[in-house]
């Protein structure tokens, strides 16, 4: 467009962007003038078919819900989608590798058959998991998935089949699953949308050191994002091994009003009877099953009506903490594409620092062992937003600041954590906090470079 400027406006203009439009006409210099006036739109920031039905993304009132419900993921897809580099294992019963609307998914392992890859046609239940992560996006068809753009990992194994008999060889593969996705598959999240009730008794060694070391040594030492679901037995008790480290984010399922997903009729395994939800019934009105809750309890996400894709090449409706889980790895993956440089206790306390509170539940603001922000034992720091937990990355600074080929890099928060990063010649990082900036060991500004705190 050669013909056209584009001009904006500063403290020392004669008057604001609209005056000044028509300052600019009226001296008839220019055939026309227009204001960039601030627009928000109402179509849908992803043109997938069945995005309407996804209220996980965007809430407008589907299913009997309260509009605004949701993660907050529009406003993050100018910013990003994801990155390759970026790989989320899917340690369930498989992904569907085939699917149409699964185009970066990883051919894995099969811990049922070592050393064999996962199979092309995977299971019902990893494959609607996958499909909250990564679905493809503005194909047009389908759904779209919170990071379409990072790679899937399908890792197979026997996820509880055997119902509450979990012998020592299922251990043991599950154990496989986990080590081979952050040691093999070189995996930064981990997710597992699987648990044991707290009455199963099981031996704890085999899945949790498999558990540790994925948390301590993944990712060269900066730790892989591990994540898991809170349960489906509406207790106040989180399944393990999601309650056995404090480093595991553990997800419960919100319904399309902005409440825990409860029921009043929830079968519970170990004693054959109903308990009773005080709390009744959320707006859904799905029964037989409600998100667990208690002291473990990180975050919520949307856990009812969820759609997404099936291990026969379509689509459903999915639902449980299984679903909600999902959220978190994907939004997880999208924060770690934004700044690879994150460990997984910094992603984890950025996820729940940026959560939005929920109406209707008191947070305590005062519980020494829950430092990052108001908690609730039914919704642990409320609902994962997007858009927040991504921007909130840019507070961390580590690696080569400004990232090349840039020679500038300004950031502004409330408060700044450094930690081993290099201002080389020749560039200039200046930071902004209106709390503070904190320097950890390994912060280096070289000779010719500029630093800047504000």
């Amino acid at each position: 467009m050669p013909l056209w400027f584009t001009l904006s406006c500063s403290k020392n203009s004669k008057g604001n962007a609209l005056e000044m439009a028509n300052l600019f006409y009226e001296s008839r210099l220019f055939s026309t003038t227009e204001v960039d006036f601030l627009i928000q739109y109402s179509h849908n920031c992803i043109n997938n078919n069945y995005f309407n039905n996804q209220w996980n993304f965007k809430n407008i009132g589907q299913n009997g819900g309260t509009s605004g419900f949701d993660i907050n993921l529009c406003p993050i897809r100018p910013i990003t989608t994801g990155s390759p580099n970026v790989i989320v294992a899917v340690i369930d019963d498989g992904i569907q590798r085939n699917h149409p609307d699964l185009l970066n998914v990883h051919p894995g392992y099969d811990a049922q058959n070592p050393p064999n890859v996962s199979p092309i046609q995977g299971g019902r239940h990893g494959t609607a998991v996958a499909g909250i992560i990564g679905a493809n996006s503005n194909n047009v068809n389908g759904i779209t998935g919170i990071a379409p753009n990072c790679r899937l990992m399908s890792v197979r194994s026997r996820i509880n089949q055997n119902g509450l008999q979990v012998d020592v060889a299922i251990q043991q593969e599950i154990a496989m699953a986990i080590n081979w996705a952050w040691k093999t598959g070189h995996a930064s999240v981990i997710n597992n949308s699987w648990g044991f009730p707290t009455f199963v008794s099981i031996s704890h060694t085999y899945i949790l050191d498999a558990i540790d070391s994925a948390l301590i040594r993944g990712r060269n030492g900066k730790g892989c994002v591990v994540v898991f679901t809170s349960g489906n037995h509406n207790r106040a008790n989180i399944e393990y091994p999601g309650n056995r480290n404090d480093d595991i984010i553990v997800v419960g399922a919100m319904s399309p009003c902005g409440q825990r997903k409860r029921s009043d009729s929830c079968f519970v395994y170990l004693y054959s009877n109903v308990l009773r939800d005080p709390l009744g019934v959320s707006c859904d009105s799905v029964l037989g099953w409600g998100s667990n809750y208690g002291n473990q309890l990180d975050i919520v996400a949307p856990g009812v009506f969820i759609p997404t894709t099936d291990s026969n090449s379509s689509y459903r409706n999915f639902g449980g903490t299984s679903a909600a889980a999902p959220h978190i790895s994907g939004v997880a993956a999208l924060m770690l594409s934004v700044n690879p440089h994150l460990t997984q206790k910094q992603v984890k306390k950025i996820i729940e620092q940026t959560a939005r509170k929920l109406p209707g539940y008191i947070y305590d603001y005062n519980n020494p062992a829950r430092p990052n922000g108001g908690w609730n034992n039914q919704v642990g720091y409320g609902l994962v937003d997007a858009y927040k937990a991504v921007k909130q990355t840019d507070c961390y600074v580590s690696g080569v600041q400004p990232p090349p080929p840039s020679t500038f890099k300004r950031v502004e928060c409330d408060v700044i954590e450094v930690w081993d990063a290099t201002v080389p010649a020749g560039t200039r990082l200046e930071l902004k906090a209106t709390k503070s900036v904190i320097i950890n060991p390994g912060f280096v500004v070289n000779s010719g470079a500029t630093f800047v705190i504000e």
